[in-house]
């Protein structure tokens, strides 16, 4: 950890990591873990082995208007349970220890100073809707290709959307999405390709938030296998490009020299853009057995996904920070059972699927950056969950002129929406 330049009057955080400390403190709990509130006293700071020499009355800023708070790792990540490493730590050369040190202004407290660190906790999760715009893409939209096939020498036309909502691990998520795609059946394969929309809008603690939006595009081939009957594999490739809106709000304070602090509700603000490509390999087996009037599809399912965010700094509030670009993988396995059953003399069909879902990676890449000129952080990524379920229920059929569908999905818990509608509605030409 670099500590260069004087503390700033505006200064509403600076983290390290150190070893166990013992001085006069009270105590609160909070989803993050134990939070200390330490008083300091005269040349405290400047004694901690490890954090340098710290230049105390700098800027009118002195050592009674600093306090510690120290938070006792492990704590949550909002959407997880990873612990999170504020700057540094034994492999950095600083002192091991499973605390978090925080320098706070002294009219904080320990409940408050909880909400200031789960702030920049959650700023660490914000770019992960950007991930889950382009899962919904993938597993949306997309998740019954072969509904898409048309006759051989036929073309095809489709309008398709996706809303719903994210309460995961206490988290509160809207995701949506819309596309038009075209196809055409060579009989060797049937070639489809996409354009849509995406968009997420997460809320965080303290008024923060983040609004993921971005445009897409798919091209997927449908390929029968002569080795068996009503087998087929699709593979698709995907691009999608985007930018997040992020307000970080945080509890902050204002020194009126010689001695006022006024404590006040503040935010930071900032833009990133995104950038998303991925793979998918999946084979289905139509209609490979029935029960009474109703077919079941298996189907298994492989998916690669690559995020790159670049980084960027945050405007205005009191502690503006600048985070440092990251890059996201995702790679999933998927195996399913898709159904349908007629409605009698209706032209319509009940369709149903259920499927599992296996994540290869166990979180998200780790958040870097700093507060400008003061400090540098780094935060443990976003803890994933590795598997879970995924079932949807709806009805299928001709309308007008055309074929339309519409379905309920949820999932049991993991990185996709919790529940959604899908729709769509396709024609030949």
């Amino acid at each position: 950890m670099r500590m260069n330049q004087p503390f700033k009057n505006s200064t509403y955080l600076v983290a390290c990591l150190l070893g166990a400390l013992s001085l006069n403190a009270h105590s609160s709990a909070c989803e993050y873990g134990e939070v200390t509130v330490i008083p300091t006293i005269s040349n405290t700071l400047d004694s901690l082995s490890g954090l340098g020499s710290i230049p105390l009355g700098s800027g009118g800023l002195s050592s009674d208007v600093i306090q510690i708070v120290q938070v006792t790792s492990p704590y949550l990540l909002p959407g997880g349970d990873a612990p999170i490493s504020l700057v540094g730590g034994g492999s950095s050369g600083l002192l091991g220890g499973d605390s978090a040190f925080a320098v706070l202004p002294p009219s904080l407290t320990s409940s408050e100073a909880c909400n200031n660190i789960g702030s920049l906790a959650a700023t660490s999760t914000a770019l992960s809707g950007s991930v889950r715009s382009v899962n919904t893409m993938v597993n949306g939209a997309h998740s019954r290709p072969l509904s898409r096939q048309v006759d051989i020498g036929e073309k095809t036309m489709w309008l398709a959307g996706d809303w719903g909502e994210n309460r995961h691990h206490g988290r509160d998520d809207s995701i949506g999405m819309a596309e038009i795609g075209v196809g055409y059946n060579y009989g060797w394969a049937q070639i489809n390709l996409s354009y849509g929309k995406t968009w997420t809008n997460q809320s965080f603690q303290l008024s923060s938030y983040a609004d993921s939006d971005g445009d897409y595009l798919m091209l997927e081939s449908i390929v029968p296998l002569s080795f068996y009957k009503g087998a087929f594999l699709t593979i698709g490739s995907y691009g999608h490009w985007g930018e997040v809106d992020m307000r970080r709000g945080y509890i902050g304070q204002t020194i009126i020299l010689p001695a006022t602090v006024v404590e006040t509700l503040t935010a930071s603000t900032s833009n990133a853009d995104t950038r998303t490509w991925g793979l998918r390999a999946r084979l289905d087996i139509e209609d490979a057995y029935s029960y009474g009037n109703t077919s079941f599809s298996p189907y298994i399912d492989a998916s690669y996904t690559e995020t790159k965010v670049d980084g960027y700094t945050e405007d205005g509030g009191l502690g503006p920070m600048t985070f440092d670009s990251r890059r996201e993988e995702v790679s999933e396995l998927r195996v399913g059972l898709n159904s349908m059953t007629p409605i009698h003399n209706s032209g319509l069909s009940w369709i149903g699927n259920i499927e599992g879902v296996y994540r290869f990676e166990g979180k998200a890449s780790a958040v870097t950056g700093g507060v400008v000129g003061i400090y540098e952080f780094d935060l443990d990524g976003q803890q994933y969950d590795d598997a879970w379920l995924k079932a949807g229920i709806g009805i299928e059929g001709q309308l007008a002129d055309g074929k339309a569908s519409l379905m309920l999905n949820g999932t049991t818990e993991g990185e996709a929406m919790s529940t959604w509608i899908a729709a769509s509605y396709q024609f030949e030409f």
